[in-house]
């Protein structure tokens, strides 16, 4: 039987039916299921069929009121092409252009007429909004007979240029990439203020460099600031959201970062960015399967993303699949995924002489506090523990000299953790009691702690600190595991029976989130 339709304009090709009004697509008159994403596309691609559509004109027409990724793109134009299927082989419906974009190539009929030679492009009429109208330029461009389709409410297109450029940089790995984003994205700030993509691109951002030990306290505080702004300009936005779930670990509740994950793909499922924000918020949440699964998921449709490869190579190193952690790695035929985590899987494949090469060739160059420890546990797990003891002051000593220019938290948390493996337990335990009183509702210090207790031997404070962790709201699981491993803080601990059960406790709160929300 068909469906009852409203009048209105209906484009037919091959067995379809494209009706916009109605958001509906046809075979034979039965409903094909589309993600909306999806759905714009082909409407885009079909009113403009037999002209060339560049793939940037194709994301401002479909993400108007969003900076996304060209690899949504992709993903939602393989999704449309299994939905269609290839009746016109082999070509399909839809041609590919290598380096364009994409020009829909099926004879389309408008309701029931064969369609006129195609005018210039425009964008569909029920797109036009009167924030459309009275952008600047919208009258020149049209009399130019090309439309550039900009996003959705009026923009400084100088910020929004600066926009995209900090964001392209943002996505990279590197102490240069992160400051030239810093840079151009404060810059899109200053000259439009009230812009949510580019407030939350900033908090983004800034969470990297305070993470790569370029800032401060301050600079984390920033990027709590702008992630917040960034939020209430746009609660809608992903971006905004993706920004937030970066704070869970100063502040933000790991619930609270997980319910924003998941509202964000289930908003967008075809938006990398909504994606790589939940796989965010679920390993955070301390659900490692689905982080790991979104973040594939993110890597196969856009594999130049080098901060969520990174992080995929985390996720599978804390799960304990090395080999397809190194494979990941070096898929891009360099060390896209940053030497730390290579040199760990290798460390705990027992390969211990590549292991030690990463440590070794990028022992003058590492700047991060967590880089030095790990290195100093490389040469601990493979034997040698003078070479190990030579890092950690070498380490030490560069964290000192750090803290001494500006306050850190988690730096100053390694500064102890390496002070304890050293032996130097007054130093130790002095960072200890700093962090405490500094960061009382802190999550992750109280973690930190554990670690510098069990190294020193303190049974009983290592277990108090990890229930403080919890209490404080600490759900990343496998952090726990991982730092059983060989060389690592929670060793001894391992097999304790109080530890064993503290765990058992947090495994249960992990599965309580990891429950389907009703």
């Amino acid at each position: 039987m068909g469906m009852s339709l409203k009048t209105g304009q209906f484009y037919e090709f091959g067995s379809f039916r494209l009706v916009p009004d109605e958001r509906l697509l046809l075979r034979d008159g039965r409903l094909v299921p589309l993600s909306p994403k999806s759905f714009d596309v082909l409407e885009v691609l079909v009113r403009n069929s037999g002209h060339l559509l560049e793939k940037d004109e194709l994301i401002k027409a479909v993400w108007p009121d969003a900076f996304v990724e060209e690899g949504n793109l992709t993903l939602n134009i393989s999704h449309l092409r299994k939905a269609l299927g290839a009746d016109l082989d082999p070509r399909g419906y839809i041609e590919t252009v290598p380096k364009r974009g994409y020009r829909f190539v099926a004879p389309v009929v408008v309701g029931g007429l064969t369609q006129p030679a195609p005018e210039p492009r425009t964008l569909p009429v029920r797109r036009l909004s009167a924030r459309w109208l009275v952008a600047a330029g919208i009258v020149a461009a049209i009399t130019a007979g090309w439309l550039r389709w900009l996003p959705a409410r009026a923009v400084n297109p100088e910020a929004y240029d600066l926009m995209v450029r900090g964001k392209r940089h943002a996505l990279r790995t590197g102490a240069s990439e992160m400051e030239l984003a810093r840079e151009l994205l404060s810059q899109s700030v200053r000259m439009d203020p009230t812009n949510s993509q580019a407030n939350a691109w900033l908090a983004y951002t800034l969470h990297s460099q305070y993470a790569m030990t370029m800032g401060s306290e301050e600079t984390i505080q920033s990027a709590e600031m702008f992630a917040q702004k960034a939020f209430a300009l746009g609660q809608r936005s992903i971006v905004a959201r993706y920004a937030l779930i970066h704070m869970v670990e100063f502040g933000v509740p790991a619930e609270t970062g997980l319910k924003l994950g998941r509202e964000a793909l289930a908003a967008e499922p075809d938006n990398l960015d909504a994606v790589a924000a939940a796989a965010e918020a679920y390993f955070r949440a301390g659900i490692q399967d689905k982080a790991i699964q979104l973040l594939e998921k993110v890597i196969r449709a856009d594999p130049s993303r080098a901060q969520v490869r990174r992080q995929l190579v985390r996720s599978l190193l804390f799960r304990g699949e090395y080999e397809r952690g190194l494979e990941i790695a070096f898929e891009q035929g360099e060390r896209a995924a940053g030497s730390v985590w290579t040199m760990l899987l290798y460390k705990e494949l027992g390969r211990f002489e590549e292991a030690k090469k990463y440590a070794s060739s990028d022992f003058k160059t590492f700047n991060g506090y967590f880089e030095w420890y790990m290195a100093g546990c490389v040469f601990e797990a493979a034997g040698d523990l003078p070479r190990a003891r030579e890092v950690w002051t070498e380490g030490a000593g560069r964290v000192e000299s750090l803290l001494a220019v500006r306050e850190h938290q988690h730096a100053r948390a390694f500064l102890g953790v390496m002070y304890a493996k050293l032996g130097l337990r007054e130093q130790a335990l002095e960072q200890a009691g700093r962090l405490m009183a500094a960061h009382p509702r802190s999550s992750y210090v109280p973690f930190f702690m554990a670690q510098l207790h069990a190294i020193l031997g303190n049974r009983r404070e290592a277990l108090d600190c990890l229930r403080l962790a919890v209490d404080s709201g600490f759900r990343m699981l496998p952090f726990l595991y991982y730092h059983t491993r060989p060389a690592l803080a929670f060793q001894t601990l391992g097999v304790d029976p109080e530890f064993l059960a503290f765990r058992d406790g947090l495994e249960k709160k992990v599965r309580l989130l990891e429950a389907p929300v009703r």
